[in-house]
């Protein structure tokens, strides 16, 4: 329970040329793929999106990474083709008096398919066709929000720090909107983006002059099924659920090994405005050589993302499959899959750590070399872990200047005592104070006991949910009888939009006389 306010600020200032910003001159982007790299490598990326045209440079935060802009596509439209043919017929008609009076004669539908034919007996007119058929593809096998590309090489520097990143694209007269790029020290292995692959589709000949007339040709649409993509572990996977696909990748294990498979798309990206239920919800199975499916997890207690701790029952080939929840698939579904015997914190305790200097928190999760780590801030108000080498979901911790204690429960339970959990006299506490607290047993009640003076005023606030705690939790304030004087449950705080449960409790209390207060949580 944190009894005080804490509040973050970034400020960015960027230097723009005197100009009235028009909404489409500002680039919007939807996804970034890969979504990371591995530090001391060179590789190349596509940026989707819109409002792209006039990009000049890509930003990423952190330091170690150098970025160059590469090719920027705008891929044509629906109504492109129909311009140059209607921009042709204009040319032949005015160009030749006997094709112009053969169309007259021939008068209405018949005359403009003869035109139409003429025209198509030119190769290079055909040439041109199909030209705009290969960039209309590029469009259509994704959507508008999505349509436009930059790609871009980055190379990041071999000492450059581990982490999550964030990054953005410079426009004339304006930012783009961050998004989240991951920085690692495992290798990576990348599939084909469905740009490349789309491109490849339309340039076979087979699918030559498919669109013509805006019909679509259901193989130029639609791919073969992919193969597995054979992977070596330990390693970051990166892949797109696209064109209806479920991915799947084959890697070698000894028995006996614990494999940690976790993947991160929210995480990526925490919202997309038309994609029901707000973002990509992936689905992780494992399976052995005869396909008998052997793991599976949809996500990790109240984060959609999905985590699995799979042992080894042999030494073999073994198949990790990625899909959605419901097989929908999109552009901007995107994932980085960590495989491999590596560290993997699930949690981490107190999560309010020191404004200043180091804090030893307590550390739960797979494969760990210890149950602590120390961490810091730098300037930037970064968190640094002494080893960074430990892959983790996003956790979140915040930083106070308030003492801080942890509560009865907990010290009895890392002194290996057991409480009695409902009966326990409260903890006496006395404000500015945070207290760190763990409820790990069913109807366990935290209770702390504050003495203020008529009309003072608290704040009361838990912060679990909103630090990535699946916690839900219950707050009252009560007098000394017992009498509840005032009860919180779910509070929403609407500086932290992306929590898809508000499940934290906040109480602003006045005291109505002088004496004691009991606070519960639980």
């Amino acid at each position: 329970m944190k009894l005080f306010y804490s509040i973050l600020s970034l400020l960015c200032v960027l230097s723009l040329p005197p100009a009235y910003s028009q909404e489409s001159d500002i680039p919007n982007i939807a996804y970034v793929y890969p979504a990371g790299v591995q530090r001391g490598s060179t590789a190349k990326f596509v940026i989707g999106g819109r409002g792209f045209k006039n990009a000049r440079a890509i930003l990423v935060t952190g330091g170690g990474l150098k970025a160059s802009m590469g090719e920027i596509t705008i891929p044509c439209d629906r109504n492109t083709k129909n311009g140059l043919m209607n921009r042709l017929e204009k040319k032949y008609l005015e160009e030749s008096p006997e094709l112009r009076a053969e169309v007259e004669k021939l008068g209405g539908i018949e005359g403009q398919r003869f035109l139409r034919n003429e025209i198509k007996k030119d190769p290079e007119n055909i040439k041109k066709f199909n030209e705009i058929d290969e960039s209309y593809h590029l469009r259509i096998v994704s959507s508008d929000a999505l349509a436009e590309t930059v790609e871009f090489e980055l190379t990041a520097d071999a000492d450059a720090p581990i982490g999550e990143r964030r990054l953005f694209l410079v426009g004339p007269y304006g930012v783009s909107n961050p998004v989240v790029f991951m920085v690692g020290s495992l290798p990576e292995f990348s599939k084909p983006s469905l740009r490349e692959t789309a491109r490849e589709r339309a340039k076979n000949e087979k699918n030559k002059g498919k669109l013509i007339w805006g019909y679509m040709n259901k193989s130029f649409l639609v791919p073969e099924k992919s193969k597995p993509m054979e992977v070596k572990i330990p390693c970051v996977v990166n892949g797109q659920i696209t064109e209806a696909k479920t991915d799947r990748y084959v890697f070698e294990a000894k028995k006996g090994q614990k494999i940690v498979a976790a993947l991160a798309a929210r995480q990526l990206i925490p919202y997309i405005s038309d994609a029901v239920p707000g973002w990509f919800q992936a689905v992780l199975k494992i399976f052995d050589s005869k396909g008998k499916e052997l793991a599976y997890n949809d996500d990790f207690f109240h984060r959609p993302d999905p985590y699995l701790l799979f042992e080894v029952p042999e030494d073999g080939k073994y198949t990790v499959e990625i899909n959605d929840a419901i097989y929908r698939s999109r552009e901007d579904f995107v994932y980085r899959l960590t495989l491999g015997e590596v560290p993997f914190v699930k949690s981490l305790f107190p999560l309010f750590v020191s404004d200043a200097g180091e804090t030893e928190l307590r550390v739960e999760g797979d494969n760990l070399p210890s149950d602590t780590i120390r961490v810091r801030r730098n300037r930037a108000g970064e968190f640094l872990f002494e080893r960074e080498s430990l892959f983790h979901n996003r956790i979140q911790l915040m930083a106070t200047q308030a003492p801080s204690i942890l509560s009865d429960s907990e010290s009895a339970f890392l002194s290996g005592g057991k409480p009695d959990l409902l009966s326990a006299a409260p903890q006496k506490i006395s404000a500015p104070i945070c207290v760190d607290g763990v409820i790990r047993r069913p109807f366990q009640c935290d209770s702390y006991k504050i003495t203020l003076a008529q009309g003072e005023q608290l704040l009361f606030e838990t912060f679990a949910r909103r630090l990535d705690s699946p916690l839900d939790s219950y707050l009252s304030v009560s007098d000394s009888s017992g009498k509840i004087l005032a009860f919180s449950d779910d509070y929403e705080d609407a500086s932290c939009p992306y929590v898809t449960h508000h499940a934290d409790s906040k109480i602003l209390f006045a005291a109505p006389y002088t004496g004691e207060y009991i606070i519960r949580v639980r």
